[in-house]
């Protein structure tokens, strides 16, 4: 019984730590002008680790974002273990006229 607890609790400290692990690299272009993502190129990187699928941090592009847009994950290139992010219009969700799942 003590085994199980103390094991739980070692799993649970490690997600945390890889969870709070997670950071944020900023690359600009050399000239330091600042580069608009075209439509199929990837704004971002989620790299993960292979086995939780957290992202251990994220690698962002050269390119920005276009104004209305915004840097969302649309892939999963599991042979990189990293989600592809692009940019995209966000879907705005109508709260009032959304249905709720009976699950």
């Amino acid at each position: 019984m003590v085994f199980k607890k103390y094991f739980a609790l070692t799993i649970v400290s490690f997600l945390i730590v890889n969870t709070l692990g997670a950071a944020v690299i900023n690359r600009r272009s050399a000239d330091g002008d600042i580069e608009i993502c075209k439509k199929n190129t990837p704004c971002g990187w989620g790299v993960y680790n292979r086995f939780s699928r957290l992202v251990n941090y994220f690698m962002k592009n050269n390119c920005t974002c276009p104004k209305d847009t915004s840097c969302i994950r649309v892939d999963d290139d599991i042979s990189t273990a990293a989600f592809i992010y692009k940019c995209k219009v966000p879907i705005k969700v109508d709260k009032a006229n959304s249905t709720k799942n009976n699950y």
